[in-house]
């Protein structure tokens, strides 16, 4: 889906009223569908765009989520946590795979540990979602082909509907169809989305378990450089940055 048919304003899908009762009972259930898939949805969006501005990737081509996470580790390495890197990273083999504890730690380091928190928390949640919605959104597109039908036969015994509501009606009834044709789509996407999270956060987590004996040498060369971002720690400290990667959002969120 990435980080939005019958759209609205903002680009996410959207149904169009048609005023007859029966069409427009599906359409919102279809609605309700919707929203539901955005708000598991944005919030790992709005995470992602908030850690990517407070690690400074946000227009770094290549980067992504995992050298945002381990430039971010970096740093609050920087900042005179390495020996006791251990307490502020907590990394497992199982889900969340890892967390990172912001005690005493302050700025946009500090933002940026709120911020892979609340990311991960969005994404885990996410996941045990994605065949549920998958089923949902598949159901939705297999009934919605009968939809213009029903309201050609509404429309006929719509006897309250003016000409150009009754025109307005059969126009949304089809759009809102070509719509709904999208939903197996959008939860692919989505599922896309949360996968490829997922991967990102084991990939950091690798390299931090790969570069944690260096901790310390890692910490005092990027304070000893005064490299006070943790683009710049990751940059200098870090794996290559492969240029098919994921390219970094733009937009910045403070």
């Amino acid at each position: 889906m990435g980080c939005g048919s019958s759209t609205g304003a903002d680009g996410k899908i959207a149904m169009k009223k048609t005023k007859l009762p029966a069409v427009d009972e599906f359409f919102d259930d279809v609605q309700g569908f919707i929203d539901e898939v955005y708000e598991i949805q944005d919030p790992i969006c709005d995470a992602e765009e908030k850690l990517l501005y407070h690690t400074d990737f946000q227009d770094t081509a290549g980067a992504n989520i995992k050298h945002a996470i381990v430039g971010l580790v970096f740093n609050i390495a920087a900042q005179g946590n390495a020996d006791a890197i251990d307490k502020v990273v907590k990394i497992t083999d199982k889900e969340p795979f890892i967390s990172l504890d912001g005690s005493g730690i302050s700025g946009d380091v500090s933002a940026g540990i709120d911020c892979v928190n609340d990311y991960i928390k969005a994404v885990i949640g996410a996941k045990d979602r994605i065949q549920p919605l998958a089923d949902k959104g598949k159901s939705f597109a297999e009934k919605a082909p009968d939809l213009p039908g029903k309201a050609k036969d509404e429309v006929g015994n719509a006897g309250g509907l003016g000409t150009m509501d009754k025109l307005r009606a059969i126009k949304n009834t089809t759009s809102n169809v070509r719509a709904v044709a999208k939903l197996p789509t959008l939860v692919n996407d989505f599922k896309d989305t949360v996968m490829g999270a997922i991967t990102n956060i084991q990939a950091a987590v690798k390299e931090i378990n790969n570069k944690k004996g260096k901790m310390v040498d890692i910490g005092n060369k990027c304070a000893g450089k005064n490299l006070t971002s943790s683009r710049e720690c990751y940059q200098e400290c870090g794996d290559p940055i492969p240029a098919g990667d994921k390219k970094a959002k733009k937009k910045a969120k403070k």
